[in-house]
């Protein structure tokens, strides 16, 4: 005798043991080999939307004193003298600056910022992004809307503080201090 499907993985089958009366055991077998399809989180609730920016030929100390200003580890960078909403032509990561800006002897923005920049569309979820930041071995993407125009910058910093935030209320409903999200 079959049971009803528990979330599409797995049926209850009972079955005759112990002298043939089912007395109630059940054996639990899988049935697809995938786990239930949970809810993704969306980067859309987590990327930071105020992008701080610079241009190429900026000195690499005053795109430090920036980042330090505005307490961000990024910058984008735009080309010299390129019109507001210009597409970007790379990103300055206080990393960069650490491992490469002042040891480099330029001491421009241009010769120490990644010119290729990672991008995700902001209606992807978190899995996707962390895919494409392990593609592209970087700790920030882009985010670009449905034009291509870009929205703001997600760090694996941001996905690590949504995840946390998530498990954090989980483990309050599970020690009965929440409410289950509905």
């Amino acid at each position: 005798m079959q049971a009803s499907k528990e979330a599409g993985a797995r049926s209850d089958t009972q079955f005759a043991g112990h002298g043939g009366d089912g007395a109630g055991l059940t054996q639990r077998k899988e049935t697809g080999g995938r786990a239930p399809k949970v809810g993704r989180m969306k980067i859309e609730r987590l990327y930071t939307r105020h992008v701080m920016a610079t241009t190429r030929s900026a000195m690499i100390v005053e795109a430090a004193a920036a980042m330090q200003r505005y307490k961000v580890g990024a910058l984008i960078v735009l080309e010299d003298g390129s019109p507001n909403g210009a597409p970007p032509v790379g990103i300055v990561t206080d990393r960069d600056l650490a491992l490469q800006g002042f040891a480099s002897e330029s001491c421009l923005v241009g010769s120490v910022m990644t010119p290729v920049i990672a991008t995700v569309h902001e209606g992807a979820d978190t899995q996707e992004a962390l895919e494409t930041m392990r593609t592209h071995g970087v700790r920030r993407l882009l985010v670009v809307g449905e034009n291509g125009a870009m929205r703001g910058i997600l760090s694996i910093d941001d996905v690590v503080d949504g995840l946390s935030a998530d498990l954090a209320a989980a483990a309050a409903v599970l020690k009965g201090r929440g409410r289950v999200p509905g």
